[in-house]
């Protein structure tokens, strides 16, 4: 099955990028929603999630988690807020991995949970994913996230008596 899926990757990932610059230059005049930019040094963009960044003040200041169960409710598929930090992530346990040959002073500089992300921090606060499957749809389907981002920021203050903690689909 795989490999017949290799088959179509080209033709999917070409179609995705089209879709993701439609939604990139939609995005570019909307208020309070941005998508990220792309590294200069890269020369091809393929798209497993594709981020936005919300401006939480434009969305009431709602969570990101609460924008993000809406937009999920709105668009019928998973819109999830990035990763937790890896410094905080559940799936860390410094204490399973081996520690070779390091010494205390070493491994204490190794271990992630001692750190501070700022910007992996902010990033959960305010960034939400939508994954690849949204982008093989019809292209249509770009004008519906448009539409419910839409939606969703001119009912924010409605959302403010939703659950604003952590989602359970956030990982």
């Amino acid at each position: 099955m795989l490999l017949d899926c290799l088959g179509h990757l080209d033709e999917e990932n070409t179609v995705r990028a089209e879709r993701a610059e439609l939604l990139t230059q939609r995005v570019e005049t909307m208020d309070g929603v941005e998508s990220l930019p792309a590294d200069p040094r890269a020369t091809t963009r393929t798209y497993y999630n594709f981020v936005l960044r919300f401006d939480r003040d434009r969305f009431a200041g709602n969570s990101i988690d609460a924008i993000t169960r809406t937009l999920s409710a709105e668009l019928g598929t998973l819109v999830n807020p990035v990763y937790t930090p890896l410094n905080r992530h559940r799936l860390l346990c410094p204490a399973k991995i081996p520690r070779g040959d390091h010494t205390d002073r070493q491994w204490a500089s190794l271990d992630m949970s001692r750190r501070r992300l700022p910007e992996a921090d902010a990033a959960r606060l305010t960034c939400a994913t939508l994954t690849q499957p949204v982008f093989l749809d019809q292209e249509d389907g770009i004008e519906d996230i448009v539409t419910a981002l839409d939606k969703v920021r001119s009912h924010a203050d409605k959302l403010l008596q939703t659950p604003q903690g952590a989602s359970d689909q956030a990982f």
